[in-house]
């Protein structure tokens, strides 16, 4: 097994498909006390409810926060605005709600004081923002529940740079909830002129085939184990 040395793990927030890796990523180094930035309502338990009656839950075991301790990570509960990497990165914590278009999850529910109730805005979804040098901002999302345009204008205001180089991961723009908003979205993005847009992950198929109709030059269809240097 190869060993990595790393100086920080960032978890882009605590559903069990984006968290349930930190146990296995953490095998792959021998640093102790490894920082961790992450946001309180991570460790909540949390479900999707459908209109079918379907349930999908994303349990946060009790003890998950005490396992990730004990496997040699260092938690750090933000939620706001952070530097990280030798100050070369913000890790944005909670994203501003800025428009009217991304409202959140609606059916989405977090366990507060014992009960499950109605939590949208998912508010531990958190970006990073890296600045490269005389071209502007990468903005690197994961499943982008704060929604994209709020993200991107974020990162505008938290570093005071108007110019959007890159935007990688995901916008979770997929399924009938979300689809309606994709024409809002796209003319955001447009208004924002982002050099190059890589959808990832959850945005779905039908924003990125609006993504190469409608911005072209700026759109690299992504693949894993893809290394993007800037």
């Amino acid at each position: 097994m190869q060993m990595y040395f790393c100086e920080g793990v960032i978890s882009s927030h605590g559903h069990i498909d984006h968290a349930g890796g930190l146990l296995n990523r953490k095998k792959m180094s021998t640093k102790q006390n490894i920082p961790l930035p992450i946001h309180e309502h991570a460790f909540r338990n949390r479900l999707v409810k459908f209109q079918d009656g379907r349930v999908i839950n994303l349990p946060a075991p009790a003890c998950f926060r005490s396992i990730l301790i004990q496997a040699g990570y260092n938690i750090i509960e933000k939620k706001v605005p952070s530097l990280w990497i030798k100050d070369s990165i913000i890790v944005t914590g909670e994203v501003s709600r800025t428009n009217d278009l991304e409202k959140g999850f609606p059916n989405h529910y977090s366990e507060i004081d014992g009960k499950m109730e109605n939590d949208p805005l998912i508010k531990d979804d958190q970006a990073i923002i890296l600045s490269v040098r005389d071209k502007g901002l990468a903005v690197i999302t994961r499943c982008g529940h704060s929604g994209i345009i709020n993200i991107l204008k974020y990162a505008k205001e938290l570093t005071g740079e108007d110019r959007i180089y890159a935007v990688i991961g995901g916008m979770h723009l997929t399924g009938g909830i979300f689809e309606p908003t994709i024409p809002r979205t796209i003319d955001g993005l447009k208004r924002l002129k982002p050099r190059f847009l890589i959808p990832c992950h959850c945005s779905g198929l039908k924003v990125v085939n609006e993504i190469v109709r409608n911005m072209p030059n700026a759109f690299i269809q992504n693949s894993v184990g893809t290394i993007y240097v800037f």
